[in-house]
């Protein structure tokens, strides 16, 4: 009995498990518009999320070419959606024997489109222009009906185009500088012819050395290479089959470096040398007087003292009364000579 009610529980368990799960399942589907392929709407989707430095999407840019209000979970407001004219702002979508509505033409031209664009997967996607933005690297894994696919002016660091069923893989990339491509082919012009070249490029003053090979072979010296001989003609039209490409765009800074010191500054030989010995403490303590200082033995003079103004006029009324007297005398003896 306890082994069938762990069986009960555990069989519960499951049930609750594979719930969830589809729970989840359902509630991702359900982002995608009924009748659209699932990769084909959310790798665009994502790439029109995708913010630049100032906090503009991408799909906002997109759809202020037509005046249009970018929705994220309608295609239809991806841009000019009702057929192609040439602009550079739309994404059309084909019906396919699935009965889904894939993405056939993606015309991003002259957008300043920002970041990382993943087309892997779009197997119905033919035609494809994404010049003079500034998209940093393109997957086009399993994009096995491209006819047209331009990308001048990126700054590309790196391209994957591998498509299997053509035994076709080009990779490429850049050191210190950018890759850019342009492919076109028209299967309904057997005299059309294919051209399919890798440009590289750069913004600064880096000098192109060249193309090297996965085994850093250096193949080519021009920046535009011609990656595929021209099919064209009844002996050789289609498209191209049996490519294997991994090529590197290598750049070298034509900065001269500043010029670093011959050598390194001499270091002293010796460290600086140390006193001999702390300062020569004082012997003894400063003397002490033996005695106070002497005191003068001879007493200031007196200050002197003012004249008695009164004895001296008392001294000359004295003198003045005693020749008045003589004259009186001597005048007194010569009447009495007479």
């Amino acid at each position: 009995m306890k082994k069938i009610a762990s069986l009960i529980i555990a069989a519960a368990f499951m049930l609750v498990g594979f719930a969830a799960l589809g729970g989840i399942t359902a509630a991702a589907d359900s982002s995608v518009p009924s009748g659209y392929a699932p990769n084909d709407f959310l790798k665009l989707r994502a790439f029109l999320e995708t913010m630049d430095a100032n906090g503009v999407k991408n799909g906002e840019k997109l759809c202020s070419e037509f005046g249009t209000e970018y929705d994220s979970d309608d295609p239809e407001t991806w841009g000019n959606v009702e057929e192609h004219d040439g602009v550079y702002g739309e994404v059309l979508w084909l019906t396919g024997d699935d009965g889904l509505r894939h993405a056939e033409w993606i015309f991003f031209g002259y957008l300043d489109l920002f970041g990382e664009l993943d087309l892997s997967g779009f197997d119905h996607l033919k035609y494809v222009n994404i010049s003079a933005n500034r998209i940093t690297a393109v997957d086009l894994e399993g994009a096995s009906a491209i006819e047209s696919f331009v990308c001048d002016e990126n700054p590309i660091g790196f391209i994957n185009w591998n498509n299997t069923a053509e035994n076709v893989s080009i990779k490429l990339s850049a050191e210190n500088g950018y890759v850019n491509t342009y492919y076109e082919w028209k299967e309904d012009f057997a005299n059309f012819p294919c051209a399919w070249r890798a440009k590289a490029w750069n913004e600064g003053d880096a000098r192109f050395i060249g193309w090297y090979d996965a085994d850093g072979n250096c193949i080519s010296s021009e920046q535009e290479y011609e990656i595929c001989e021209t099919w064209a003609g009844e002996d050789n039209a289609g498209a191209p089959a049996d490519v294997q490409l991994d090529l590197t765009a290598r750049f070298e800074s034509t900065v001269q470096p500043t010029e670093e010191p011959t050598a390194a500054p001499v270091e002293p030989t010796t460290a600086p040398a140390e006193p001999t010995a702390a300062p020569a403490e004082p012997t003894a303590a400063p003397a002490e007087p033996t005695a106070a200082p002497a005191v003068p033995t001879v007493a200031p003079t007196d200050a002197p003292k003012p004249p008695n103004t009164g004895m001296v006029a008392l001294s000359a009324v004295g003198i003045l009364a005693a020749a008045t007297g003589v004259i009186v005398g001597v005048r007194a003896a010569k009447k009495n000579r007479a």
